[in-house]
């Protein structure tokens, strides 16, 4: 939650991210913006850093009310410890990914040290009652090159967001992030929420965005979104 996801934002020259992305083997890109004019959006809803069992059921409620599916990128120690509300994910319809077991970025990270992640992240999902996680979303979004071998060994592909509106800052307001949703998003876009309330997030973010959501999704269901799980996108990112 740096400048570093900002950037990723808008029209600006690729980022590190993408041009290390781009050297790789195959076909890893950075998420497509692209508009599809007079087709109906398609969105991949996306939360990371829960369960919060402050949040997350309220979360939940919200999507059963609007009928939405969403991914779930969760730390795997709070999955461990809360595995009532990872199976009442499974059970509503909604995908479980690893977002990791703490919040350091990759970057400065070695091989050992990543595959002691996906070792002790996916042993806590299974623990948790997810025993195949198909995504993989890295704090901050930052990789290294131990990160795709490790994907592949897990089978699980990596997956990054379009669409960032910095739910967890303290000046954020519903208003602002409902209107961050509606300039920034495009047919096929991912979006990255937040339903945690702790480490960087200000106390209470999560009730913001949840505010938010309360508003987008019946006036995007409304102009014919449909709220759709990363598969269905066909992305490709590792």
């Amino acid at each position: 939650m740096d400048r570093h996801l900002e950037k990723m934002q808008g029209k600006r020259s690729p980022s590190p991210l993408a041009r290390f992305l781009r050297k790789l083997p195959g076909k890893r890109s950075l998420p497509s913006r692209k508009s599809k004019t007079g087709k109906p959006f398609r969105l991949a809803l996306t939360f990371d850093d829960g369960p919060d069992p402050r949040y997350t059921p309220a979360l939940l409620d919200l999507l059963a009310a609007a009928e939405v599916k969403a991914t779930f990128f969760v730390m795997a120690p709070k999955a461990e410890a809360l595995p009532e509300l990872t199976a009442r994910m499974k059970a509503e319809g909604h995908a479980i990914g690893l977002h990791g077991t703490d919040h350091r970025s990759l970057l400065r990270l070695g091989p050992a040290a990543t595959e002691k992640i996906f070792r002790q992240g996916t042993k806590q999902l299974r623990k948790a009652g997810c025993p195949s996680p198909s995504w993989y979303r890295p704090p901050y979004g930052r990789v290294n090159p131990f990160v795709f071998p490790q994907l592949k060994r897990h089978g699980m592909r990596l997956l990054l967001w379009d669409v960032m509106v910095q739910d967890w800052r303290a000046d954020a307001t519903p208003e602002l992030l409902l209107r961050k949703l509606r300039r920034r998003c495009r047919d096929g876009a991912v979006i990255c929420l937040h339903d945690a309330g702790e480490g960087r997030a200000a106390e209470g973010a999560p009730l913001k965005m949840m505010e938010a959501l309360r508003r987008f999704l019946p006036e995007m269901k409304a102009r014919g979104c449909r709220f759709v799980l990363p598969e269905e996108l066909n992305r490709q990112e590792g």
